[in-house]
């Protein structure tokens, strides 16, 4: 259409000087020059970015009806409704269209994305799962939740509202949720591994084992739920999934702090179990039956012993362990003035096994040599 306007238009030209006075040579003019003028209305008008709202619009700013797609819609209705009069508001409302046409592909990108988008789940002990990495899932997030900011900021936004304010909404539920999740799995497997270890935590703190147990049942729960439907989306569509994970969360929080109440009703006992952590305490608690189990946390409870010289029962005529000495880590040994009896809470026995130390040492201090025992170091 280009090229035969160019063509007419040096035709017209060159029968300017023969045929100028004519009437039929100024009308052509006009008409071609009105028709390279309708070119870049016709490229506005066959914009794809054009939707039934455009049209609408264009409609009620002529005042005038007519059926786009229909195969009579011609060129010559175009100039008969006068669109040409009406270029510069076309060209805008085709620009704008343009526009919009990008918010539009990029929704579809979004929600194209986001049927793949899965939650990185793995087993934990066989018979758990766990999230294993969430930097692709919350990168993508990212991305995604800065261009709705943006289409959110555009004069086009109204265009698009329902569905930029649906994807705001559901990223906005899926970090919350996994974020959550994340949280949740943190406290879980630490406190797993003590309530569900073969220890006697759950006679020490029976309420909140019970409490742990029901919390482990459900979060297990949900995990394999989620294994089984990996998709972020649908995933975290799960009704009431925010309060569900939550309520584990405050569960879970409740349960830490009374195991934390409890360690320091011990570490209070037993002022050197501050030099110990949570897990070694725990440990060390759940083996007060067994002081061989002990053992290995005595050097972090004291500067100088690394073991306790222990005596088994029925060894000399005592029904329970006894401690009668310890060792160093360079091999040195002490004897203790008078053995402890090791026996019933470990940090009772472990006070009685630091006022042994102190008395031998006074013993050892003030007491004539030849009532004193104390051995060197093995050649």
């Amino acid at each position: 259409m280009e090229n035969a306007a160019g063509l007419y238009t040096k035709t017209i030209g060159k029968l300017r000087r023969e045929i100028a006075a004519w009437g039929i040579w100024a009308a052509m003019r006009d008409r071609i020059t009105q028709f390279k003028d309708t070119l870049p209305l016709i490229m506005d008008l066959r914009s794809e970015a054009l939707r039934p709202r455009h049209w609408s619009a264009l409609k009620e700013e002529i005042n005038k009806q007519f059926d786009q797609e229909s195969d009579s819609f011609t060129l010559e209705d175009v100039f008969s409704l006068g669109l040409h009069n009406y270029s510069e508001f076309i060209g805008e409302l085709s620009g704008n269209a343009t526009k919009e046409l990008n918010i539009e592909r990029a929704l579809v990108d979004i929600e194209t994305r986001w049927a793949d988008v899965i939650i990185d789940i793995a087993e934990y002990k066989e018979i758990y799962f766990k999230i294993r990495s969430t930097e692709d899932l919350f990168q993508i997030l990212e991305d995604d939740s800065v261009a709705l900011s943006t289409m959110k900021a555009s004069k086009y936004y109204a265009s698009f509202q329902k569905k930029i304010d649906y994807w705001e909404h559901s990223l906005s539920s899926i970090s919350e949720i996994v974020d959550m999740i994340l949280t949740v799995q943190r406290k879980w497997m630490y406190l797993e591994s003590i309530f569900m270890a073969a220890g006697d935590i759950n006679k020490q703190l029976p309420e909140e084992y019970l409490l742990f147990v029901l919390v482990n049942d459900g979060f297990k729960s949900t995990m394999r739920r989620i294994s089984e439907e990996n998709n972020a989306q649908k995933a975290c569509s799960y009704p009431n999934m925010l309060d569900e994970v939550t309520d584990y969360d405050n569960k879970l929080e409740k349960i830490q702090k009374s195991l934390d109440q409890y360690l320091e009703t011990k570490r209070m006992v037993f002022p050197r179990f501050y030099f110990v952590s949570d897990d070694d305490l725990l440990e060390i608690l759940g083996q007060s039956k067994e002081p061989q189990m002990v053992q290995k946390h005595v050097k972090k409870c004291f500067e100088g012993i690394k073991t306790l010289t222990l005596i088994e029962p029925l060894k000399q005529l005592n029904r329970t362990y006894e401690a009668s000495g310890g060792k160093s880590p360079d091999g040195e040994s002490m004897n203790f003035a008078a053995n402890v009896i090791v026996d019933g809470p470990v940090e009772l026995w472990l006070v009685e096994i630091e006022q042994a130390m102190k008395v031998s040492e006074y013993v050892f201090l003030f007491m004539p040599p030849q009532l004193t025992q104390r051995t060197q170091p093995n050649p």
